[in-house]
């Protein structure tokens, strides 16, 4: 299971093309103020922007008691972390 993961977590890292900064991270969908087709919000942990219509979500922080924008990169990095047990070893185990 972990394994799986992992090879998705990468997969989704291959995909993304865009610059995380006037375009979409992961769909490379362009930004811009007027006419704009997308809206762009930063990603808390990876601090890239991506859309915020199928590449990111919001989610709860219980540190900041407070929503925050994660890709989904990031999300999945966390769930990973969350489904291996690496955040009780503080690393990512070795047969990953």
């Amino acid at each position: 299971m972990a394994t799986k993961l992992v090879e998705r977590l990468d997969n989704m890292r291959r995909r993304a093309t865009g610059n995380g900064v006037t375009q979409c991270m992961l769909c490379s969908a362009e930004f811009g103020l007027l006419g704009s087709r997308s809206y762009g919000a930063m990603c808390h942990d990876c601090r890239k922007y991506v859309c915020q219509k199928n590449c990111g979500l919001e989610t709860y922080d219980q540190k900041r008691a407070d929503l925050i924008f994660l890709c989904k990169i990031c999300s999945e990095n966390r769930e990973m972390w969350k489904k291996s047990g690496a955040w009780f070893f503080k690393e990512v185990p070795e047969f990953m």
